[in-house]
């Protein structure tokens, strides 16, 4: 024999099984790229981020959880960025490609479903704490503010260089700390 040994049995079946785990990896690799682009461009990774904030005020303010009222914070944060991709389209088409792909042709699926989850989160939390109606449209009111020109000739406040991390920081922590907060009574039993 010319130097090369033969294989066994046990080697081919190794490198064949070695083949396959490549294969796979990169099949699942896809595979959670896609569910993590989806998460991304479609707003619930950041509606679930909304969901925990809200929850971790809770439990900060040592108040027990409210999962409708985490639920409506989720509703509410899903809502607000939906909405805010569609008034975002031609900087998307420049700086995020993929979620004008996820955009086109659905503008009015998600207007519909974005307005759907927002009326569902002033429903939730009218339900458990109605004193925080006002509060759930902070995000929108700030949204509004932000996105659209209100006086004409003068940039939108998004135009505006850290405008954005203003009216996101002011927002998320209006939100975040005053949903969980106890009502008024509920401060006067818990110190009687």
């Amino acid at each position: 024999m010319s130097g090369c040994t033969p294989l066994s049995h046990a080697e081919i079946h190794n490198d064949n099984f070695m083949i396959f785990l490549k294969a796979e990896a990169g099949r699942l690799t896809r595979i959670f790229r896609r569910i993590f682009l989806f998460l991304s461009v479609s707003s619930l990774y950041i509606g679930g981020s909304g969901f925990c904030k809200a929850f971790a005020g809770f439990i900060l303010l040592g108040a027990a959880a409210n999962l409708h009222a985490c639920l409506s914070v989720f509703l509410t944060v899903f809502s607000v960025y939906s909405l805010n991709k569609l008034t975002d389209v031609k900087e998307d088409a420049i700086n995020f490609p993929e979620r004008s792909g996820f955009l086109a042709g659905r503008t009015g699926l998600i207007l519909a479903y974005s307005l759907g989850a927002y009326a569902l989160a002033v429903f939730l939390i009218a339900l458990e704490k109605p004193v925080a109606i006002p509060v759930i449209f902070i995000p929108l009111i700030a949204n509004a503010l932000y996105s659209f020109r209100l006086i004409p000739g003068l940039p939108r406040l998004k135009d505006i260089p850290f405008m954005k991390n203003v009216f996101v920081a002011f927002s998320w922590a209006l939100v975040c700390v005053l949903i969980p907060q106890p009502t008024r009574s509920a401060w006067m039993q818990r110190f009687s």
